[in-house]
């Protein structure tokens, strides 16, 4: 059950973690946006 749980929380971290690299990495939608800007 604990060991399950754990295994919820390490998958949701992964799934947060990619969000925020497509998001605000280098080759992610906010730095499109700032390029089309300038």
């Amino acid at each position: 059950m604990r060991q399950d749980r754990e295994d919820e929380i390490i998958e949701k971290e992964k799934d947060v973690k990619d969000l925020q690299q497509q998001r605000f990495g280098t080759d992610g939608d906010l730095y499109k946006k700032q390029e089309k800007a300038y």
